[in-house]
């Protein structure tokens, strides 16, 4: 279960904490403030023990940001950014923590229960407001096949939506 997610300096974030329920969390807010952020995130975050991905190269599938450049996602005038995320394992007694910090001289670096965390996949989706399935047809052979820029967020959702029933 995800326990907390911290940003500092990171996209729209200055500073920002938030604990998470065992339920349903629900993010309201203006536009542009960061709320799909969060969701990325950490559907990223849920995300790397099953993609085989570093945390860096999942966060830049995700938000793709320009030129591919991780400093991007640093908010301006920083030089470096983080975002950290908690979670409960049932078979572990403390909590784990990942931390991803990002600067501005395209230095990443993953800290925290990296290891522990990669041992320990989550199940998790993350449905974005655009109507995916209408654009779907065609979508993940033009993905897999040509350099198109979109982020890797839409190509997992449309493997999980055109999977077979069990």
């Amino acid at each position: 279960m995800l326990e907390k997610i911290k940003f500092e300096k990171f996209t729209a974030f200055e500073k920002l904490e938030i604990p998470l329920s065992t339920g349903i969390n629900i993010f309201i807010g203006a536009n542009g403030t960061g709320k799909t952020h969060i969701l990325k995130a950490l559907y990223a975050t849920s995300e790397i023990a099953k993609s085989k991905k570093s945390l860096a190269e999942k966060i830049k599938r995700v938000f793709l940001p320009s030129g591919e450049q991780m400093s991007r996602l640093v908010t301006k005038n920083n030089l470096s950014g983080y975002f950290e995320v908690t979670r409960q394992v049932a078979d572990i007694a403390n909590s784990l923590t990942i931390r991803l910090t990002l600067s501005t001289k395209e230095q990443e670096k993953t800290t925290g229960a990296h290891k522990q965390w990669l041992e320990h996949s989550l199940e998790s989706v993350y449905i974005p407001v655009k109507d995916m399935m209408a654009n779907a047809p065609g979508f993940r052979s033009l993905y897999n096949l040509r350099n198109i820029h979109f982020e890797e967020v839409y190509a997992d959702i449309i493997d999980r939506v055109f999977l077979g029933a069990l």
